[in-house]
């Protein structure tokens, strides 16, 4: 009897402890969301989320279940070696976690709110970062809402730039070539004061007149029109580069900014020497200037930057259009200098150069610029048809080696010319353009002796 009623007792015993084992699994199940939430295991999910990329990733709280929507306060991001810097107010997702686990890779729609990004720029080329395997890619729809964006300076951690109070827009797209990461129009930047660092970290691409200022006054704004930027992993990063479309308007208001380190020192040489007035010391945009840009194919293009020197005149203007490569800061721009009448002067030489621009060609780096003549010049044989009438074949030469040669080394003939005495630039054209009128006087009346040259006929420019 004892026997058989420990047999029968048995299965029941086993049937409840297993009953009682999924009930407690079942709990468990139900309520992990909670505990994770509600505990430190939360953090530790997301520092092992953040490990796959390089972040450090912790939150004050979290509210997720199964079925209601995931939220994340106080969220803190840090980029590795202490670069980058994300404090979130909020994270608010449309959907459950489970719901968004079940339709990876799209996330839905997220609501950022007043995240906080700080940027410590890196001095020096960039620190080679070891290989990891390729973060689980995402697409969704952002909804950024009172943003603040700043960026410090590598050396002293002064900040570059700051943009507050920013709603932006943005979907991560997937397509054949990849995720693009798409910003809906938006302006960035409200009058903000102008810097010399802010100049050299990125408007010098927009601007580059901008670019190595010593000392610079005034504001600026900035808004995007379109940005579509590909979201690549590292070794890709010169091919993401290439496929960069952004377009936007860049508007500046009273600005001016110092001519000594100005890749437009040497060509403004040029007009103050032709004008026989001193190098300006400081350079001025056009108040209400809006450059229009766009990157593509690798480059920065620009158009209708318009700069004054008005140590001068107000009414000399210089407008500048072109391009400015993205990562080894190449230059390929034209610049058009309209010289006033009220300054040529008596010269035909000064007259010819007031009845149209002169267009010069900038090359080189931003670093190390250099100005040439554009391939298609006509104004120097104009110039020079004037000066000497229809047979201009031996002015236009020496002129154009004199332009030339005073451009690429403007600043270096000026120091030898001072400490030795020798003749400067002018003075070897007015020289030059003598020797020519007495060759022809000599060709066309052979029999007649040549006249000693007196100071009437020294070429006034």
């Amino acid at each position: 009897m004892s026997k058989t009623t420990s047999t029968m007792i048995a299965p029941k015993s086993f049937g409840r402890r297993l009953i009682s084992a999924i009930a407690m699994l079942l709990f468990l199940v139900g309520a992990s969301p909670y505990i994770i939430a509600k505990t430190p295991l939360r953090n530790v999910l997301l520092q092992q989320v953040g490990a796959k990329d390089g972040l450090s990733i912790t939150s004050q709280s979290a509210e997720f279940g199964w079925f209601t929507p995931l939220i994340l306060r106080g969220l803190r991001v840090e980029g590795e070696h202490s670069q980058m810097k994300v404090r979130i107010a909020g994270l608010h997702f449309s959907q459950s976690w489970f719901e968004t686990w079940l339709t990876l890779p799209d996330i839905g729609e997220v609501a950022v709110t007043s995240p906080e990004i700080e940027l410590l720029l890196r001095e020096g080329p960039p620190v080679p970062r070891e290989s990891k395997p390729p973060v689980e890619p995402i697409v969704g729809k952002f909804e950024v809402r009172d943003a603040s964006f700043r960026v410090m300076a590598p050396r002293d951690n002064q900040e570059i730039i700051r943009m507050e109070q920013l709603d932006v827009t943005a979907r991560i797209i997937a397509g054949e070539s990849g995720r693009t990461l798409t910003i809906e129009p938006v302006k960035l930047l409200d009058q903000i004061e102008l810097s010399p660092e802010m100049c050299d970290r990125g408007l010098q691409l927009v601007a580059p007149p901008l670019a190595n200022s010593t000392s610079v006054s005034g504001s600026a704004s900035l808004e995007i029109t379109r940005c579509n930027v590909p979201l690549r992993q590292a070794a890709e990063t010169a091919l993401a580069v290439e496929r960069i479309d952004i377009a936007g308007k860049l508007q500046l208001h009273h600005v001016q900014s110092s001519m000594k380190e100005s890749i437009f020192r040497d060509l403004a040489s040029i007009v103050a020497g032709l004008l026989r007035i001193e190098l300006p010391d400081t350079m001025r945009i056009a108040d209400g200037t809006e450059v229009r840009f766009e990157v593509r194919d690798g480059r920065v293009y620009h158009e209708g930057l318009t700069f004054l020197l008005p140590e001068v005149s107000p009414d000399m203007t210089w407008r500048t259009k072109g391009s400015v490569g993205l990562l080894d800061e190449t230059l390929d721009l034209v610049v058009l200098a309209q010289i006033p009448f009220t300054l040529a002067g008596d010269g035909l030489l000064a007259s010819r150069l007031a009845e149209q621009p002169i267009e010069i060609h900038i090359g080189g780096t931003l670093d190390q610029p250099k100005l040439e003549l554009p391939r298609e010049r006509n104004w120097l044989k104009e110039a020079a048809g004037a000066l000497a009438g229809d047979d201009a074949s031996g002015v236009v030469q020496p002129l154009a080696e004199t332009v030339v040669d005073l451009l690429e080394q403007a600043r270096a003939r000026r120091e030898e010319n001072a400490a030795s005495g020798a003749p400067n630039v002018l003075e070897r054209m007015r020289e030059r353009l003598r020797r020519g009128r007495e060759q022809r006087e000599q060709r066309t009346q052979p029999s007649r002796p040549p006249a000693p040259p007196s100071d009437s006929e020294s070429i006034s420019l």
